[in-house]
């Protein structure tokens, strides 16, 4: 008996050690990533690749990187006040190079040149503490395990729970992670209707707790860029990365396809992975690929194109095509959400695994201006009334109804 409880005592002990010991390497390890990201970006790439296989370890470290800020220290938010409230915007996702760091800027943006906005400079001055906090995080994907009272969410998509197969350490932190931030706010913004139902099915939210604030449209510079290298003949222009959810592989096959050695495929962004692809084809001759560029750079290539190629299987917004829009450049699109919600009429579609119906559409895009007027009228229409002061508008809407309740609430428990 004794022995026995002596080999329980070590067994304890030695459990207790591991578990001391594995927290210290997850942050160690979590420490070595983060430098080589910055570092050395193909040392990140494969240890990324590795990490993703491997999804419990992916959720350890994402829970490590969540915990590295104080989600109450007012050096993690932009705070200002606002009509009713006392408002802290978090910082983190402005950083963000894509685009939830374009719709969190946007929105700040637009919060800045409110009249009703005081920046919180002079804090004593300028909040009151008799009105309520309210805590604005324009990505899930920052926010902290324990949200603070009064939060609301942005969530953009839940494309890792609609591809798990293609994204399962993603897809498993969702479940195990996101998933539990979501719940305890007040209020998730998304971007479309298409995304709140997602949203609402997959993290199992009611609908009636998830708001669409649409994406406003930014007018893109065209600045003339001799410097880039560009075809001398017609061409079509992506915008995007090589993710799976992105689908370029259909339309590099249709450029195959297309059979006219004269038209091109520009691509701008994170998609030289690509390369490959391009090569086995047989098309290498026909496709620029120019990386990441300027916006300036990308509204010029972009307004000089036949068209925008737009073949997701889900986004869930989908900016470029009403960027393309604005300058008087037609898109075809993945006959998906959320494009063939926000973009019917103002489009033209494809099936996104039929190489033949991208073929054709590409044909049009190259022939039938009648047409292409029509479609680029209507998207211009459409693009020019989203703008992000009414983004914004929809947004103030909506911390103020979480403001409202938190003031009756507080009225409640007031004698």
């Amino acid at each position: 008996m004794v022995k026995n409880r002596n080999f329980l005592q070590f067994f304890q002990t030695v459990a207790g050690a591991l578990r001391v010991v594995s927290k210290y390497l997850v942050f160690f390890f979590a420490k070595i990533f983060s430098i080589l990201i910055v570092k050395q970006p193909r040392v990140s790439l494969f240890l990324k690749s590795f990490l993703k296989k491997n999804p419990r370890l992916w959720l350890k470290l994402a829970e490590y990187n969540l915990s590295s800020y104080n989600p109450r220290d007012n050096e993690s938010f932009v705070s200002i006040s606002l009509q009713d409230m006392n408002l802290y915007f978090s910082k983190e996702p402005l950083k963000d190079r894509r685009g939830i760091g374009r719709v969190s800027r946007e929105l700040l943006k637009q919060l800045e040149s409110s009249q009703a906005v005081t920046y919180m400079k002079e804090l004593d001055e300028v909040i009151d503490k008799k009105r309520p906090d309210i805590y604005l995080y324009t990505s899930i994907h920052w926010c902290p395990k324990k949200l603070p009272k009064n939060t609301i969410v942005m969530i953009h998509d839940v494309i890792p729970l609609i591809f798990p197969k293609v994204f399962p350490a993603e897809s498993y932190t969702w479940l195990f992670y996101y998933k539990s931030i979501a719940i305890q706010a007040k209020r998730i913004i998304t971007i479309s209707e298409s995304s709140a139902k997602d949203i609402s099915f997959y993290l199992d939210i009611p609908l009636e707790m998830i708001h669409v604030v649409h994406n406003g449209v930014t007018n893109l510079p065209a600045i003339d860029c001799h410097l880039l290298d560009l075809p001398k003949g017609d061409y079509f222009v992506y915008v995007g990365s090589y993710d799976f959810h992105k689908n370029i592989d259909v339309v590099l096959k249709a450029m195959r396809d297309i059979n006219n050695k004269n038209v091109y495929l520009v691509m701008i962004g994170d998609n030289k992975k690509c390369m490959k692809m391009v090569d086995k084809l047989g098309i290498k001759n026909q496709v620029v690929f120019l990386g990441r560029i300027d916006d300036g750079q990308v509204g010029y290539v972009i307004s000089k194109s036949k068209g925008l190629l737009f073949p997701s299987l889900y986004e869930g917004f989908g900016l470029p095509p009403f960027e393309a829009a604005l300058l008087g450049v037609p898109t075809i699109c993945s006959d998906r959400p959320a494009m063939n919600v926000l973009l019917r009429d103002a489009a033209l579609f494809a099936d996104p695994f039929s190489i033949e119906q991208w073929v054709v559409q590409m044909r049009v895009l190259l022939g039938n201006s009648q047409l292409i007027e029509s479609i680029v009228a209507t998207a211009h229409a459409r693009a020019k009334a989203m703008t992000w002061e009414a983004s914004c508008n929809s947004l103030v809407s909506i911390l103020e109804d979480v403001a409202q309740e938190s003031v009756q609430i507080n009225s409640l428990h007031t004698p």
